[in-house]
């Protein structure tokens, strides 16, 4: 194996690394939305008054 393939399969190795982790980070980082607050439906509340 010469020198110019063994650069050759050491850069598409590196680039198929790169690939991957730019890849696993922008699904990793999705479209998140505003978190939703649903009201609260219990009726026990006390108020403490002083």
């Amino acid at each position: 194996m010469s020198i110019k393939q063994r650069r050759e399969k050491h850069l598409n190795i590196f680039h198929t690394i790169i690939i991957a982790i730019l890849l696993l980070g922008l699904t990793a980082c999705g479209y998140k939305t505003n978190p939703v607050y649903v009201p609260s439906t219990d009726i026990n509340h006390t108020k403490v008054s002083h």
